[in-house]
């Protein structure tokens, strides 16, 4: 993979997990974005009702690992 797609996989990865880390705060005042957009739109905490909900918080947390990953790989 050359570097030019690692960083457009990296840049994504983050613009996700920013995404996720916003819902995790809605969700602190019971609005679950996550669960209004893909799961029953009938629970306000983060517990996925449905198979796709569960999807995008497997997505969600795989960005955190890759930017993660990047972040403590940087040698600047």
């Amino acid at each position: 993979m050359d570097q030019k797609t690692q960083d457009q996989i990296v840049k994504i990865a983050c613009i996700v997990s920013a995404i996720g880390a916003i819902n995790w705060y809605l969700a602190s005042m019971n609005y679950n974005v996550v669960n209004m957009l893909v799961g029953d739109g009938k629970s306000n905490v983060i517990k996925p009702s449905t198979d796709l909900e569960k999807i995008a918080y497997l997505v969600v947390g795989l960005s955190g690992v890759i930017c993660l990953w990047k972040c403590c790989s940087d040698k600047n």
